[in-house]
């Protein structure tokens, strides 16, 4: 697998000072909250994004600088370890 399918798409909405991440190949889509500074699911869908907001791509510097340095790396990579767990077993783990 190429490392652009491991990559994180960060996007920043101006309007509502809201920044997103994006990871294609599992379908990862969480919202950085800035009163927590935590990242969290989306409560709209990527595609609901893609096509009712005017979201615009920032690079992973311009992400770190408006979270302080914390990207969602490792809640991604344990996204994506859990995914292959349940689809190496064949079902669903708790």
């Amino acid at each position: 697998m190429s490392d652009k399918q491991w990559r994180l798409v960060y996007y920043k909405l101006e309007e509502q000072n809201a920044l997103f991440a994006y990871g294609e190949y599992y379908e990862f889509f969480e919202r950085y909250d800035v009163s927590s500074r935590t990242w969290r699911p989306s409560e709209i869908s990527y595609s609901r994004f893609l096509h009712d907001f005017n979201g615009t791509v920032v690079d992973e510097n311009a992400a770190s600088a408006m979270t302080g340095g914390n990207l969602p790396d490792k809640k991604y990579e344990e996204y994506r370890c859990m995914l292959n767990r349940c689809a190496e077993s064949g079902k669903d783990e708790e």
